[in-house]
Protein backbone atom coordinates (compact mmCIF):
# COMPACT_ATOMS: atom_id res chain seq x y z
CA UNK A 1 0.00 0.00 0.00
CA UNK A 2 2.84 2.53 1.06
CA UNK A 3 4.60 2.46 -2.23
CA UNK A 4 0.96 3.52 -4.51
CA UNK A 5 1.87 6.28 -6.58
CA UNK A 6 -1.14 8.50 -4.53
CA UNK A 7 0.29 7.20 -1.38
CA UNK A 8 3.68 8.33 -2.44
CA UNK A 9 2.33 11.59 -3.60
CA UNK A 10 0.55 12.49 -0.53
CA UNK A 11 3.70 11.52 1.59
CA UNK A 12 5.38 13.84 -0.39
CA UNK A 13 2.52 16.53 -0.18
CA UNK A 14 2.40 16.22 3.52
CA UNK A 15 6.09 16.76 3.66
CA UNK A 16 6.93 19.91 1.84
CA UNK A 17 4.35 21.28 4.27
CA UNK A 18 5.53 19.77 7.73
CA UNK A 19 9.28 21.03 6.71
CA UNK A 20 10.33 24.66 7.33
CA UNK A 21 13.90 26.53 7.20
CA UNK A 22 13.76 28.37 10.82
CA UNK A 23 17.08 29.49 9.98
CA UNK A 24 19.31 30.82 7.71
CA UNK A 25 21.66 33.99 9.03
CA UNK A 26 24.66 32.45 7.38
CA UNK A 27 22.69 32.33 4.05
CA UNK A 28 23.60 28.47 4.20
CA UNK A 29 21.07 27.11 1.64
CA UNK A 30 21.64 25.74 -0.97
CA UNK A 31 24.50 24.06 -0.04
CA UNK A 32 26.53 23.00 -3.24
CA UNK A 33 26.91 19.42 -4.59
CA UNK A 34 30.44 19.04 -5.10
CA UNK A 35 31.92 19.91 -1.97
CA UNK A 36 32.43 17.73 1.27
CA UNK A 37 29.58 17.37 3.72
CA UNK A 38 29.53 15.00 6.86
CA UNK A 39 26.28 14.13 8.33
CA UNK A 40 25.85 13.17 11.67
CA UNK A 41 22.88 11.09 12.11
CA UNK A 42 21.14 10.03 14.87
CA UNK A 43 19.67 6.80 14.67
CA UNK A 44 16.32 6.19 15.74
CA UNK A 45 15.46 2.74 16.82
CA UNK A 46 12.32 2.89 14.03
CA UNK A 47 14.78 0.25 11.79
CA UNK A 48 12.61 -1.63 9.48
CA UNK A 49 11.01 -1.85 5.75
CA UNK A 50 11.83 1.28 3.88
CA UNK A 51 12.95 3.47 7.49
CA UNK A 52 15.87 2.97 8.81
CA UNK A 53 19.21 4.84 10.18
CA UNK A 54 20.70 6.68 7.80
CA UNK A 55 18.03 7.79 5.49
CA UNK A 56 18.81 11.70 5.99
CA UNK A 57 22.45 10.39 4.78
CA UNK A 58 21.48 8.36 1.81
CA UNK A 59 19.11 11.71 0.47
CA UNK A 60 21.74 13.62 0.62
CA UNK A 61 23.66 11.28 -0.72
CA UNK A 62 21.53 11.42 -4.19
CA UNK A 63 22.81 15.43 -4.67
CA UNK A 64 26.16 15.50 -3.13
CA UNK A 65 28.56 12.63 -3.68
CA UNK A 66 30.92 13.82 -1.71
CA UNK A 67 28.59 12.98 1.36
CA UNK A 68 30.09 11.27 4.31
CA UNK A 69 28.52 9.79 7.42
CA UNK A 70 28.60 9.21 11.23
CA UNK A 71 26.24 7.56 12.97
CA UNK A 72 25.26 8.41 16.52
CA UNK A 73 23.22 7.09 19.04
CA UNK A 74 19.69 9.25 19.93
CA UNK A 75 21.11 10.31 23.00
CA UNK A 76 24.39 10.87 21.85
CA UNK A 77 27.50 9.09 24.84
CA UNK A 78 30.88 9.90 25.32
CA UNK A 79 32.00 7.30 22.60
CA UNK A 80 29.78 9.34 20.25
CA UNK A 81 31.51 12.79 21.35
CA UNK A 82 35.24 11.65 20.40
CA UNK A 83 33.84 10.20 16.95
CA UNK A 84 31.86 13.39 17.00
CA UNK A 85 35.56 15.13 17.28
CA UNK A 86 37.42 12.85 15.75
CA UNK A 87 35.63 12.77 12.12
CA UNK A 88 34.27 16.89 12.30
CA UNK A 89 37.80 18.00 12.06
CA UNK A 90 38.18 16.82 8.43
CA UNK A 91 35.19 18.58 7.57
CA UNK A 92 33.66 22.45 6.06
CA UNK A 93 30.18 21.87 6.51
CA UNK A 94 28.32 19.49 8.53
CA UNK A 95 24.81 18.30 8.63
CA UNK A 96 23.60 17.23 12.45
CA UNK A 97 20.45 15.73 13.26
CA UNK A 98 19.22 16.82 16.15
CA UNK A 99 15.68 15.16 17.39
CA UNK A 100 14.19 15.22 20.23
CA UNK A 101 11.85 12.47 22.12
CA UNK A 102 10.25 12.94 25.16
CA UNK A 103 12.06 10.41 28.03
CA UNK A 104 15.65 10.95 26.00
CA UNK A 105 18.74 12.74 26.66
CA UNK A 106 19.33 16.21 24.23
CA UNK A 107 21.83 16.28 22.40
CA UNK A 108 21.81 20.05 22.51
CA UNK A 109 24.86 20.59 24.57
CA UNK A 110 26.64 18.18 22.52
CA UNK A 111 25.56 19.97 19.47
CA UNK A 112 26.36 23.64 21.15
CA UNK A 113 29.93 22.75 22.17
CA UNK A 114 31.50 20.17 19.85
CA UNK A 115 30.27 20.80 16.70
CA UNK A 116 29.13 24.81 16.24
CA UNK A 117 32.24 26.20 17.46
CA UNK A 118 34.52 23.96 15.25
CA UNK A 119 32.61 24.13 11.78
CA UNK A 120 31.74 27.22 9.54
CA UNK A 121 28.64 25.89 8.05
CA UNK A 122 26.77 23.91 10.36
CA UNK A 123 23.00 23.07 9.49
CA UNK A 124 21.23 21.84 12.14
CA UNK A 125 17.66 19.30 11.46
CA UNK A 126 15.56 19.21 14.31
CA UNK A 127 11.88 17.60 14.72
CA UNK A 128 11.11 20.49 17.33
CA UNK A 129 10.38 24.40 16.83
CA UNK A 130 11.56 25.20 20.42
CA UNK A 131 15.18 26.02 22.00
CA UNK A 132 15.74 22.63 23.60
CA UNK A 133 16.23 21.35 20.02
CA UNK A 134 17.74 24.63 18.55
CA UNK A 135 20.59 26.47 19.98
CA UNK A 136 20.68 30.21 20.16
CA UNK A 137 24.17 29.84 18.23
CA UNK A 138 23.54 28.01 15.27
CA UNK A 139 23.14 29.91 11.96
CA UNK A 140 21.14 27.47 9.99
CA UNK A 141 18.00 25.71 11.10
CA UNK A 142 15.59 22.89 9.40
CA UNK A 143 12.86 21.41 10.91
CA UNK A 144 10.63 19.02 9.88
CA UNK A 145 7.69 18.16 12.14
CA UNK A 146 8.29 14.29 11.73
CA UNK A 147 11.30 12.19 10.78
CA UNK A 148 9.34 9.47 8.07
CA UNK A 149 11.47 8.78 4.58
CA UNK A 150 9.24 11.65 2.98
CA UNK A 151 9.94 14.16 5.72
CA UNK A 152 13.69 13.52 5.27
CA UNK A 153 13.91 13.11 1.23
CA UNK A 154 12.05 16.60 1.76
CA UNK A 155 15.27 18.03 4.39
CA UNK A 156 17.57 16.55 1.72
CA UNK A 157 15.99 18.58 -1.13
CA UNK A 158 15.80 22.02 0.78
CA UNK A 159 19.18 21.64 1.93
CA UNK A 160 20.70 21.35 -1.42
CA UNK A 161 17.91 23.51 -3.17
CA UNK A 162 16.08 20.77 -5.10
CA UNK A 163 12.47 21.38 -2.75
CA UNK A 164 10.90 24.20 -1.91
CA UNK A 165 9.62 23.66 1.52
CA UNK A 166 6.28 24.91 2.63
CA UNK A 167 6.01 24.50 6.44
CA UNK A 168 5.68 27.24 9.08
CA UNK A 169 6.10 27.00 12.77
CA UNK A 170 2.89 25.48 14.09
CA UNK A 171 3.24 27.17 17.18
CA UNK A 172 3.94 31.03 18.49
CA UNK A 173 6.91 30.22 20.98
CA UNK A 174 9.05 28.99 18.94
CA UNK A 175 12.98 29.88 18.40
CA UNK A 176 13.76 32.87 16.90
CA UNK A 177 15.57 33.56 13.78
Amino acid sequence: VVQQSKIRFLSRLASRKSVYIARDRADTFPLPTDTPLLVVEQTTGRDFLEWHAGMLYEYCLQHNPRTAYLEIGFSADEEDVERIRQTIARFDTVVVTNFFSRGKKANTPIVRDEILPKIDKTIIVTNTPYRLGIPDEADSVIVTLGIIPAQLETVAGTIFGTIVPEGRPPVSNHAEA
